[in-house]
């Protein structure tokens, strides 16, 4: 199973483990699809470094640039579910 790594800041972290925060919206980059694994790796930008904790996210969904969502080329939003948190 391939696992891509992505920063994620702490308040946008803190949203995703109180249920607010169910996508995310990203330069796709990484070339993102549905069914994919995501680790979501909490990043502090100020001290430009990795904190504790960790969100293992599994897309449900992507919506690419050219789809008519209003989307600017090169970027996606995709839906997820949580499959496991370390580190809270």
């Amino acid at each position: 199973m391939i696992i891509k790594e992505l920063k994620i800041w702490t308040k946008y972290l803190e949203d995703i483990l109180n249920d607010l925060k169910t996508f995310e919206l990203r330069n796709n980059d990484k070339d993102f699809q549905d069914n994919e694994y995501v680790l979501l790796r909490e990043y502090e930008d100020s001290s430009d470094s990795y904190l504790n904790r960790e969100v293992l996210i599994k897309i449900k969904k992507v919506y690419k640039f050219g789809q008519k969502f209003g989307l600017y080329k090169d970027f996606c939003i995709f839906s997820f579910k949580i499959i496991d948190i370390k580190g809270v």
